[in-house]
């Protein structure tokens, strides 16, 4: 990278000579070459790299690679230079190269944030070309990282303020980000130097509407532009979206972002808060409060009656609730009729009263009995509801886990796949699935990214999971800069190109409209997506747990922050929405109904169903608990239908290229068969085929008799000798589809199986067990999956 026309030069004269031509003194020369910007590169076709040690100041040497043993001597000094010119053709010229090597350091290396701007061309043509390009610039830095420069924290405010070196967050050197560099002093000043717009007037007007195709507005001044992008991508939200390879989908969030519909407010002692994701009615606003305030009276008031209870709380997040109702209500209004839900202890009590209905009575009532038949403690269970929003019913269950936070993951969406498949939602829009995380579990444990990677996978995906993170910037007594190498806790989504929705959790509005267009975006795209709710959480570990032990700067924050409901109801308050009387009234409604239930908690009579519906086969397992008794099928069936069986799936069609040792193994196969016998893998081939047939006992009996035959176990069992009580104990076995699933599925790890075998011309696959011609079947699917551990397993 030369600098002026010496380019041009250096084609038409050679190296050499320019060079010669240059050497009044190694100051002009190396200012003239810029030799700091060439370090590790090819110049112009030359030989050899610019050494990376090559530093600001320092000597040149040249020598021929012709003639390197001449050269060599004299290569530390500048005379040599001269007589090479003399001595030298030009094809030798252009065959040297360049090596600047450090004798006397005298600066540092460069860096490129001392780099500064050329000055901007005073022609008008040239400088309203310039002007555009650098707020072009701009405004690309804002779209990728404004993330770093947002109000997401609502105890410190902006990443680009200073923090006590003893803070336990993990911010990035603002110095490093220019968006950060910019808005350091926002909004007293800016510091436009860090994108060459320094001596251009902030209120002169430009026509580049082009960049905001989604925005009525065409002519910008820099004002406007840093006012628009800063609310856009540095208030209370923000978004990672950069990173997407589909054009389509960028535009998609671009355009939903830049639409022009800010919703503008004040800023205070937090953060800013603002964003351009319009408003919510009066109505909506109201019905946000009553469920914020239901949310933080719950906590409040389970605080109050069992004080030595461990909850494990949602305050200091409670605007996740919000986010929640607002996520499922516009994903029924998206066609969505089932939700799947899995989450960790944290908020798990508020989930099962305010968003699934359990009464309070019923949750008191768990408190204190001492049944112990769950084999759980509650916040680890999980429940089953039909509720109505908006007019539209969604079926939601809430899967049980264990204290592995993320295990559950994969379950929800193994859930979510299997009602998909028998409810023929071939398009994935009728059940969704939701995965609630902790910022410290959901980059740091693995089979979170094992189960993302299942999501584009043929025989796993879902059409799409919302991912909601409580990033309550802990991880038990962990501080985020301890827990995680990235700045942000949801880096791991950027592997399969998910977008990450940034929000402040005390913006409840801005909660609301990120929820909303997460659900939009998986009906759209079928595809993950992750929602960062950064909040805190105003007690410990659990209520018991004292935790300015470890985090006395923290806690001391938080002791002096307002709960969101606080700030919200001021907010309403000053816009005129509601008054302190409506809301008085309303807290003490619903404390009122709160202690009414709690008197009556006696009453209730917990039912095993309720707890074991959040089984995927639901009420049907359910019923059979309750019954005591379950109906099951003793294994055999007639060996003839197992030749049947085995034959069919040994048949290869006519026109099918099987490979030899197919052909080979299919026919062992078929001897095997002639003569009773069967291998390991033919034995389970005939299984699957049972399982996908119909079964009736009268049926099969019957042609056990006409046919000689016996079951299986019917020389080893006195129940098989034919009385009638045993023929009752059958039932009529329907067709059961058959999953086979796990890495090397179809062919087998040790080339045994063959469940699926291919054309050797076209490469298409053939499942022979799909063509069994035997009469009605159910389906067979085989599915090779990623070399996963424990995420095909919970699928499954």
């Amino acid at each position: 990278k030369v600098s002026g026309g010496y380019a041009t030069r250096i084609r038409r004269q050679g190296l050499v000579k320019v060079v010669a031509e240059l050497m009044r003194g190694t100051q002009e020369l190396l200012q003239r070459l810029l030799l700091f910007e060439m370090r590790g590169k090819h110049v112009f076709g030359l030989t050899t790299k610019i050494p990376n040690r090559a530093s600001r100041t320092g000597i040149l040497s040249l020598w021929s690679t012709t003639s390197d043993r001449s050269i060599s001597r004299a290569a530390s000094t500048l005379y040599p230079l001269a007589a090479l010119h003399r001595n030298a053709s030009k094809k030798q010229a252009w065959s040297l190269s360049l090596h600047c090597r450090t004798l006397v350091s005298q600066t540092p290396d460069w860096n490129p944030l001392e780099m500064k701007w050329p000055a901007i061309p005073q022609e008008d043509g040239k400088r309203l070309t310039t002007i555009a390009l650098r707020l072009s610039n701009m405004i690309n830095a804002f779209r990728h990282r404004g993330h770093f420069a947002a109000m997401l924290d609502p105890l410190r405010g902006s990443s680009h303020k200073k923090l006590n070196p003893h803070e336990p967050i993990y911010w990035v050197n603002t110095d490093a980000v220019d968006v950060c560099r910019l808005l350091k002093d926002y909004p007293d000043r800016l510091d436009l130097t860090v994108f060459g717009l320094e001596d251009v007037d902030p209120n002169e007007r430009f026509a580049i509407g082009h960049e905001f195709l989604a925005h009525p507005k065409r002519d910008w001044s820099i004002h406007d532009v840093v006012e628009f992008m800063r609310a856009t991508y540095c208030g209370s939200t923000a978004v990672e979206y950069t990173h997407l390879s589909d054009r389509f989908q960028r535009s998609w969030i671009k355009t939903i972002f830049e639409r022009g519909n800010p919703r503008k407010k004040q800023r205070n002692e937090y953060f800013f808060q603002g964003n351009q994701l319009g408003t919510l009615s009066r109505e909506e606003k109201v019905k946000a409060l009553e469920i914020l305030l239901r949310t933080d009276h719950l906590e409040r008031f389970l605080g109050d009656k069992f004080p030595a209870v461990k909850r494990f709380g949602i305050e200091g997040a409670e605007a996740v609730l919000l986010g929640l109702h607002a996520l499922v209500t516009r994903g029924a209004e998206l066609g969505v009729e089932g939700v799947e839900l899995g989450m960790a202890h944290r908020g798990r009590l508020n989930v099962l009263a305010n968003l699934f209905g359990k009464p309070l009575g019923a949750l008191c009532n768990e408190f204190t009995e001492t049944d112990v038949s769950m084999g759980d403690v509650k916040y680890h269970l999980g429940t089953y509801a039909v509720r109505n929003f908006r007019g539209k019913l969604v079926h939601m269950n809430l899967a049980a886990n264990p204290s592995h936070l993320e295990a559950v993951n994969s379950v929800v969406v193994g859930k979510t796949r299997a009602k998909q498949f028998f409810i023929n939602d071939k398009e994935m829009k009728r059940v969704m699935a939701v995965l609630l995380h902790g910022d410290a579990a959901f980059s740091g444990q693995g089979i979170v990214a094992e189960v993302m990677e299942l999501s584009e996978i043929p025989a796993y995906t879902t059409g799409g999971t919302i991912h909601v993170v409580i990033n309550n910037m802990i991880g038990f007594t962990t501080d985020p800069r301890a827990s995680r190498s990235s700045y942000h806790c949801t880096n791991v989504a950027k592997g399969i190109e998910s977008p990450i929705f940034h929000v402040n959790g005390d913006d409840v509005e801005a909660v609301i409209h990120v929820c909303r267009i997460a659900a939009e975006w998986r009906q759209t795209f079928h595809k993950d997506c992750v929602v960062d709710i950064v909040c805190y959480r105003r007690h410990g570990h659990n209520e018991l747990d004292e935790p300015s032990l470890t985090q006395p700067l923290t806690y001391s924050e938080i002791r002096r922050h307002p709960p969101v409901l606080q700030l919200y109801t001021t907010e309403l308050i000053a816009d005129r929405v509601v008054d302190t009387k409506f809301v008085r009234d309303l807290s003490q409604k619903v404390l009122h109904e709160f202690e009414n239930e709690f008197q009556h908690r006696k009453q209730y009579i917990p039912r095993p169903s309720e707890w074991l519906a959040t089984n995927w086969q639901g009420e049907a397992i359910s019923a059979l608990c309750d019954s005591g008794s379950r109906p099951f099928n003793l294994t055999g069936v007639p060996l003839k239908t197992l030749k049947d069986i085995g034959l069919s799936a040994c048949k290869i069609p006519e026109d099918f290229s099987a490979h030899p040792q197919v052909k080979d193994l299919f026919m062992r196969r078929q001897k095997m068969l002639e003569h009773g016998e069967a291998d390991m893998a033919l034995a389970e081939l005939l299984a699957f085929g049972a399982l996908m047939l119909p079964f009736s006992p009268d049926d099969s009996f019957g042609r056990i008799k006409r046919e000689g035959d016996s079951l299986s176990l019917a020389d080893t069992s006195d129940a098989l000798k034919g009385t009638a009580e045993l023929l009752t104990e059958y039932v009529e076995h329907p067709t059961v589809d058959v999953r086979l699933s796990g890495q090397d599925s179809e062919r087998g790890t040790f080339n045994q199986r063959h469940a699926v075998i291919y054309d050797q011309r076209t490469a298409q696959p053939y499942t022979p067990l799909n063509n069994l011609n035997l009469g009605p079947q159910a389906t067979f699917q085989v599915c090779n999956s990623s070399l996963s551990e424990a995420a095909v397993l919970g699928f499954e």
